[in-house]
C-alpha cells in the first residue's frame, strides 16, 4: 500500500479549508512500484555482477519511494547512478537520476530535482522507454503542482502520464494517474474530477488491490467535502480507514486524520475534529511534510471559530514557521489571510493590515504569473482536453481490438432500446389521447344527464347525487365523507355505495375523485387558468394533498397534472 504524498499546490485564496493532497504523491509514487522487468537495454552493457546490483538497487529505491522513505532512496539512487556511469549504462543512469528528482521534489528540494528529471528525461527518450517516460512525466506533475502551483500544467503532464499507461495497456497504472489526476481536481475546486477518483476505486474493488481502494475512497472523500456532501465524504473516509487498519500502513493516518477533522469542521463538529486533528499531529511525523501546516491551519480555523483569537494566532505561527522549514507554499495565503482576521477581530488594525498586505502579496503574486502565462494557459487547457479524448479514444480502441463483438451487441441492444423507449411513449401517447377523450365524453354525458327532466330519471338518489355533484360541487369538500353524503341525500352509507357501483361501476372514492379530475381538466384545458398554481388547484378540488391529486390524476389521466397542462398550451 503506498506510503508517499506530495505537498499540496496553492488553491484559490477564498477557499476555506481545503482539501489534503496528500493522496497525490501516495498514488502517483505507486507507479514506481510496478515497472516492468523487460526494458529497453544500454548501448553498453556492464558485466553480469554489475547489472545485479544495479538491478537491486533499482528494486530498493522503488521500496523506499513505496514507504516515503525519501533520504534512503537518495543514498541508494546516487549509488546506482555512480555504478551506471562506471559502467556507462544509460538505462541505469536515467533510473537513477529518475529516483533521485523524484525524491527531491517531495522533500523540499524541487529545483534539484526538477533538473534531475530533465536529465532523466534525455535518457528516457533516448532509450525509447514507455514506462520511464510516463513516471517522468508523472513527477512533472508533481513539481508543477506543489512547487509551480499550476494545477494546469501539472494536469498537463498527468495526462500526457495517462497517455503513456493507455499505450502500455496497464490498467493498475491508468488506475494510478486518474487518482492524481482527482487530487488536481481537489486543487481546482472541480467535483468533475469525481469520475477519476470513482474510476481507481472501481479498479481497485474488481481488481482486490488495497492501494486503489484507499486512494480512490480517499480522494472521493476530498472531492465531496467539496461539493458540501459531508455525509458521503464521511462514508468514504470509513472506507478509507477501514483499509488502513486491515493493512497497517501508518504513514498514511496523519493525512486522513486530518481530513476526517476537516469534514468534522464543516460539519460544526469542533471538538471533534480537533480530536482528530490531535491525533493528526501525534502521526504527523510519518507523513509528507505539506501535511503539518495543513494540521495547524485547521487547528487555527476551530480556535478562531470558537473565540480563542490568542490560540489561533499560534497555531498560524506554528504553521507559517512549518511552511518555511519545509518548504511548502500551498498554506501560505490562507495562513496569512486567518491571521489578518484574528488582528481584526482584536482590534491590532496595524497588524491586521501588515498580515493583508502579506496575503495580498501572494494573490498579487499568483495573479501576476497566470497573466504572464495566459496565453500559454489557454494552450494547455487544449491540450488537457485534447490528450483526456485522445486518452478515452485510446481506451476505446483497446477495447474493440480485444473484444470487436462485444461492441457490436452493445450496438445493437441500444438501438433495440431505443426503438423500445420509442415505442413506448408512442403507445403511453396513444393510451393518453385515448383517456382524454374518454373522460371528455364521460363528462358530457354526465352533464347531458343533469339535463334530462327529473321524471326521466330511473333513480331519484342519482339524480340527487348528480346534482349535488354537478351544481353544488360537493366534492370541492376536502372533508366529504360517504356519511355526509348519504345524510344529504336521505339515504344510509351502503344503499349509497351500491347506487354509485350500479351506475357507474365504481366506489365512492373513484366516483367522487372523477369529479375532481373532470374539473381539474376543465381548469387546465383552459388557457386563461395558464398560470393557476397547481397547489391552488389541488386544495380548490377537495385533495387532502397535492401528493394525492397528482397520484389520482396520474391513474385517471395517464399523466401528471403538469404534463398535461403543458401539453394543452400546445394544442
Amino acid at each position: 500500500m503506498p506510503t508517499t504524498s506530495y505537498p499540496s499546490s496553492a488553491k484559490s485564496l477564498a477557499n476555506k479549508m481545503r482539501p489534503h493532497p496528500a493522496l497525490l504523491s501516495i498514488v502517483g509514487l505507486l507507479i514506481l512500484i510496478v515497472a516492468p522487468a523487460a526494458c529497453t537495454a544500454s548501448a553498453h552493457a556492464a558485466p553480469p555482477g554489475h547489472k545485479e546490483e544495479m538491478a537491486r538497487l533499482k528494486q530498493a529505491c522503488q521500496e523506499a519511494t513505496q514507504r516515503s522513505e525519501h533520504l534512503r532512496a537518495l543514498i541508494l539512487s546516487e549509488r546506482m547512478l555512480d555504478m551506471a556511469k562506471a559502467e556507462n549504462d544509460n538505462y541505469y543512469m536515467g533510473y537513477a537520476l529518475y529516483y533521485q528528482g523524484l525524491s527531491n521534489v517531495v522533500s523540499g528540494k524541487p529545483e534539484d530535482g526538477k533538473a534531475q528529471l530533465d536529465s532523466a528525461l534525455a535518457y528516457a527518450t533516448a532509450l525509447d522507454n514507455d514506462t520511464l517516460l510516463m513516471q517522468i512525466h508523472n513527477g512533472y506533475g508533481i513539481y508543477q503542482a506543489d512547487t509551480r502551483i499550476n494545477p494546469a500544467l501539472a494536469q498537463r503532464h498527468f495526462f500526457k502520464s495517462l497517455e503513456y499507461a493507455v499505450k502500455i495497456g496497464d490498467g493498475f497504472r491508468q488506475a494510478l494517474v486518474e487518482c492524481n489526476l482527482a487530487e488536481i481536481a481537489c486543487i481546482r475546486k472541480d467535483p468533475e474530477g469525481l469520475k477519476y477518483a470513482r474510476s481507481c476505486y472501481q479498479w481497485g474493488l474488481a481488481n482486490d488491490n488495497p492501494q486503489m481502494i484507499f486512494s480512490g475512497a480517499y480522494q472521493c472523500a476530498n472531492l465531496y467535502r467539496i461539493t458540501g456532501d459531508n455525509d458521503r465524504a464521511m462514508e468514504n473516509v470509513e472506507i478509507a480507514n477501514d483499509v488502513l487498519k486491515k493493512y497497517g500502513h501508518q504513514d498514511e493516518e496523519s493525512a486522513l486524520y486530518r481530513l476526517r477533522g476537516s469534514i468534522l469542521f464543516d460539519m460544526g463538529r469542533y471538538d471533534e475534529a480537533e480530536l482528530w486533528l490531535d491525533k493528526a499531529l501525534t502521526a504527523a511525523d510519518r507523513a509528507q511534510a505539506s501535511n503539518l501546516p495543513e494540521i495547524y491551519l485547521c487547528y487555527a480555523k476551530i480556535y478562531a471559530r470558537s473565540g480563542n483569537i490568542s490560540r489561533s494566532d499560534a497555531m498560524i505561527q506554528k504553521g507559517l514557521r512549518a511552511c518555511d522549514s519545509l518548504s511548502t507554499k500551498s498554506s501560505l495565503a490562507e495562513l496569512y489571510e486567518l491571521k489578518s482576521q484574528n488582528r481584526e477581530r482584536a482590534g491590532d488594525y496595524r497588524m491586521a493590515l501588515e498580515a493583508y498586505k502579506l496575503y495580498k502579496i501572494r494573490c498579487d503574486s499568483i495573479f501576476d504569473a497566470q497573466e504572464r502565462q495566459s496565453v500559454n494557459e489557454l494552450r494547455v487547457q487544449y491540450d488537457i482536453d485534447k490528450r483526456e479524448r485522445e486518452a478515452d479514444l485510446s481506451r476505446l480502441m483497446l477495447a474493440n481490438e480485444r473484444n470487436r463483438n462485444a461492441v457490436l451487441v452493445v450496438s445493437l441492444c441500444s438501438v433495440l432500446l431505443i426503438l423500445i423507449i420509442l415505442t413506448w411513449h408512442y403507445q403511453k401517447l396513444r393510451r393518453l389521447y385515448k383517456k382524454i377523450v374518454i373522460r371528455q365524453r364521460e363528462e358530457m354525458e354526465c352533464e347531458k344527464a343533469a339535463s334530462m327532466p327529473r321524471e326521466e330519471r330511473t333513480d331519484e338518489i342519482y339524480a340527487n347525487l348528480c346534482r349535488l355533484m354537478e351544481e353544488e360541487k360537493i366534492y370541492t369538500d376536502s372533508h366529504l365523507t360517504r356519511d355526509r353524503v348519504a345524510e344529504m341525500l336521505g339515504t344510509n352509507r351502503t344503499y349509497l355505495t351500491q347506487i354509485i357501483k350500479t351506475y357507474t361501476g365504481k366506489s365512492y372514492p373513484q366516483f367522487v375523485n372523477g369529479y375532481r379530475i373532470r374539473h381539474a381538466l376543465r381548469v387546465l384545458s383552459d388557457a386563461e387558468s395558464a398560470d393557476y398554481p397547481l397547489k391552488a388547484l389541488s386544495t380548490d378540488l377537495g385533495f387532502s394533498s397535492l401528493s394525492t391529486f397528482y397520484k389520482t390524476f396520474q391513474n385517471e389521466v395517464g399523466m401528471t397534472p403538469s404534463m398535461y397542462k403543458n401539453i394543452a398550451k400546445d394544442i
